[in-house]
């Protein structure tokens, strides 16, 4: 007879209590991460998000009619149905629109949870910059905000949290032994990919990397092109998950991938745009400039107007909430002399604010100088998982500058954090990788406090907006909320 399933439970359960002995920090940063999601239930009305009544004008026609509505049907549905089948099937059980916030900050904390395991397992031995990685995972300003909103952004982040966490996993297993673990990518692919098309940064980067180790690896050819079967059945089982729905849009559209511009519903915003040739559409100043006005007013239309950048709006907008869409809590109806978008700040919102554009500056480049010497080095060692991750950020980018590129309407919101955070876990691990580099030796200590300010600075901005814990001096501009 076997052991009663009590006893074989608790060794297991006994190793859990001793890693959490070894990571106390650790946890503290985690239980920190979700503290601060909760507080988008509790101090953040659900149609302050983006696009907020749009999206559940989606939840509502897919409750009540028990089907997916046309692309065209309404503003926001040309986007993928699972979010909103979920949360349509929710709401039909009797949960409020209030309370369908839920969904998404569970999603957010599941996303934290596994981006904490990606560092446990992708940086065993560097406790320093896991975190640095997991601090700034837990208190990044867009992270928080997204999972406080009715829409699809924080489900999606989970999924593709899952698909990172597998993917170095999947390469360093021999071929043979790859396809449980590749099937299984292709189920959460699938689920990913009927959530936000944003999925498709994680599957070109996956094939990227598989294409490099085909073709940097030893042997003969035949052999090597083994390397694909496993693969293929991640992108079967993908393609069996969703491809019925996008099978429904290239029937209806002729295309794949259907965005609200290529509607009739919008498409008038960027008909006169779209007659310009695409590499007209923008400068070469949009793509490789820089803006000072963002840390005087860290808010649109700062970094926007005559002179567009593309980088500084995406910095802005990750690490302030750029946009303005109320991650302050400040009620849009409140009274104010001061506006960042179209929404009220206070004089101490703005100061905050003000100290965390430069700290997200700092950790912007920080974490790009150390993407520029971590991914030739991971190429070198033929670290083909890893590599994956290390290009989902950089394709990441790619596809959102595309997409401002090709609808160059600034003032309707085509450059934003929310747009990228879904590939920002490789960026966390970069970000602790720099600051643990910078303590390793005397001449690099002023780097070290460089970058442990920048993370303060910026956790004073989500601390003081959600928490209204004053972290650092905010009279510097008078009084205010």
């Amino acid at each position: 007879m076997g052991k009663p399933r009590e006893m074989r439970l608790r060794p297991t359960i006994t190793k859990l209590a001793h890693f959490l002995l070894r990571r106390k920090l650790e946890l503290a940063l985690l239980l920190l991460g979700l503290v601060l999601r909760m507080t988008m239930a509790s101090r953040y009305d659900v149609t302050w998000s983006y696009d907020s009544n749009e999206h559940w004008a989606v939840v509502r026609w897919m409750a009540e009619h028990g089907r997916l509505p046309s692309a065209d049907t309404l503003l926001e549905a040309q986007h993928p149905p699972l979010f909103y089948a979920v949360a349509a099937a929710l709401f039909k059980r009797g949960v409020s629109r209030d309370h369908l916030v839920w969904l998404s900050i569970a999603c957010g904390m599941i996303r934290l949870g596994l981006i904490w395991a990606g560092l446990e397992l992708y940086l065993p031995r560097a406790r320093l910059a896991r975190a640095f990685a997991l601090a700034l995972a837990a208190v990044l300003p867009i992270s928080v905000h997204v999972d406080g909103m009715v829409y699809s952004e924080a489900m999606s982040g989970m999924w593709l949290a899952a698909a990172m966490l597998m993917v170095p996993l999947i390469f360093r297993r021999p071929v043979s032994l790859r396809y449980p673990p590749a099937i299984g990518l292709g189920l959460i692919l699938g689920l990913a990919m009927l959530t936000k098309i944003s999925t498709v940064v994680i599957i070109v980067s996956i094939g990227v990397a598989v294409l490099a180790e085909l073709a940097f690896s030893a042997g003969p050819w035949k052999v090597r092109c083994n390397v694909l079967l496993p693969w293929s059945a991640t992108c079967l089982v993908c393609i069996l998950v969703c491809g019925w729905y996008f099978a429904r849009n290239v029937r209806d559209y002729g295309r794949p991938f259907v965005t609200s511009f290529d509607l009739p519903t919008q498409h008038w915003v960027v008909a006169e745009k779209q007659k310009v040739p695409y590499l007209d559409r923008r400068t070469l100043g949009y793509v490789v400039g820089w803006n000072r006005a963002m840390y005087g007013f860290p808010y649109y239309p700062s970094t926007m107007g005559q002179s567009p950048r593309f980088f500084p709006a995406a910095v802005a907008s990750t690490f302030v909430d750029f946009w303005d869409y109320s991650f302050s809590g400040i009620d849009p109806n409140t009274p104010s002399p001061i506006f960042g978008g179209s929404r009220p700040l206070s004089t101490k919102v703005l100061a905050v604010s003000q100290y965390a554009i430069l700290g997200g500056t700092a950790i912007f480049f920080a974490t790009l100088v150390a993407w520029l010497c971590s991914t030739p080095r991971t190429f070198r060692r033929r670290d083909w998982g890893l590599l994956a991750l290390l290009i989902m950020p950089l394709f990441a980018v790619i596809f959102a500058l595309h997409f401002a590129i090709e609808y160059p309407i600034d003032n309707y919101g085509v450059v934003k954090g929310a747009y990228m955070i879904f590939a920002a876990p490789p960026l966390y691990g970069l970000f602790g990788l720099a600051a643990s580099w910078s303590l390793r030796t005397p001449v690099r200590w002023p780097l070290f406090a460089t970058l442990a300010g920048a993370l303060w600075l910026v956790a004073s901005y989500t601390f003081y907006c959600r928490l209204r814990l004053p972290i650092l001096p905010l009279n510097c501009l008078g009084s205010g909320w």
